[in-house]
């Protein structure tokens, strides 16, 4: 095309300028587009890009590094404050989407975690595919009374609900979502 470092490196910048006022004001009417969708991955990784299965993510909260996914999580400057989360049941869509292995977990990580805009399922595997649907998820949790999560013990996570109290033991790997009698 006989571009140039210089001029290859000022289209880059010019895209990513471009993009990031159309998402800033996409956001800003209450909207938002399939690759502003974030799914885990480091503060500096773009909406998207932790992994190459945007269709296809895997839960941001793991048994083996529980405490510190959920710590990573709930807090001000986390991606999920930021972004539009898609959170995946486990084991993933890599997995199976007719065997969720632990919907009660996948649940109180997500209410835990979750930002002002999230989603919990199993991403697109296909026309084909049984999508499980747990019955957990016909409950209604409430709206977020605390912003983020708190951390009540070492490796305990609670955050309350108007309608239910969540909680995870990391040590133990025991979710619990008591809801409240009204």
């Amino acid at each position: 095309m006989g571009l140039s470092n210089q001029d290859l490196s000022d289209l880059v910048n010019s895209f990513n300028w471009v993009m990031e006022h159309a998402y800033s004001q996409i956001i800003a009417r209450g909207k938002f587009t399939w690759n502003q969708f974030w799914n885990g991955g480091g503060p500096d990784d773009p909406p998207g890009t932790s992994t190459a299965w945007i269709d296809c993510p895997s839960p941001m909260v793991t048994q083996k590094n529980c405490a510190a996914d959920i710590r990573s999580l709930c807090n001000h400057s986390s991606m999920a404050r930021k972004y539009a989360m898609l959170y995946a049941f486990a084991p993933g869509c890599h997995g199976s989407t007719s065997n969720i292995t632990d919907p009660v977990a996948d649940i109180a990580a997500f209410l835990l975690t979750r930002g002002p805009h999230a989603w919990l399922g199993h991403g697109w595997s296909g026309c084909s595919r049984v999508y499980e649907w747990p019955a957990e998820l016909d409950a209604d949790y409430g709206e977020p009374v605390d912003e983020i999560c708190k951390e009540t013990a070492p490796g305990v996570f609670t955050r309350e609900w108007s309608k239910s109290t969540i909680k995870m033991d990391c040590s133990t790997w025991t979710p619990s979502i008591t809801m409240k009698g009204f």
